[in-house]
């Protein structure tokens, strides 16, 4: 599903199970924000907003080991 969330914020959510494809997420606030599956290829995120903790959702698709 392609979605259109261009300068949203997702303030303090649990985003369980929140799957983000084909999605247009520029400028998307996603510092407080926990738990989603961003695919990194398949989505447009120029000037998103990450907290650092976040990476590791971010980069879950390569199934790499973040320590």
């Amino acid at each position: 599903m392609k979605s259109n969330l261009n300068v949203s914020l997702f303030g303090n959510y649990e985003l369980k199970r929140a799957i983000f494809d084909q999605s247009n997420l520029e400028k998307v606030d996603f510092r407080t924000s926990i738990n989603f599956y961003l695919n990194i290829q398949n989505n447009i995120f120029k000037k998103a907003i990450f907290n650092r903790n976040t990476i590791k959702s971010l980069l879950s698709q390569y199934k790499i080991i973040i320590v």
